[in-house]
């Protein structure tokens, strides 16, 4: 693929093939490690949940998210810019 983009005279901006493996010999040990955190330290439960509950709880949850996620891309430049001001302001008295 390499060979494609060169042949072509498209230069990639990506590092070699061998670069990205590397990142992924680490995954394997990432996975054991986590699943044996999770076998090891889980805790037994002793309380017991009403399914009745949990789906009343995720009706109401869900589309609260939904409209929260909607308003947040609706406004992200609206609340990109208050924070930018925010920031700059406290830069300012930071330097003063």
């Amino acid at each position: 693929m390499v060979q494609f983009f060169h042949i072509c005279g498209i230069e990639s901006h990506f590092p070699i093939r061998s670069e990205f493996m590397r990142s992924y010999q680490k995954f394997p040990i990432a996975l054991a490690f986590a699943c044996s955190c999770f076998v090891l330290i889980a805790v037994p439960a002793r309380a017991y949940a009403d399914p009745n509950t949990v789906g009343l709880l995720s009706q109401v949850l869900t589309p609260l998210l939904i409209t929260a996620g909607a308003c947040a891309t609706f406004l992200r430049k609206s609340i990109g810019s208050a924070f930018a001001g925010l920031w700059q302001r406290l830069r300012r008295r930071g330097d003063a």
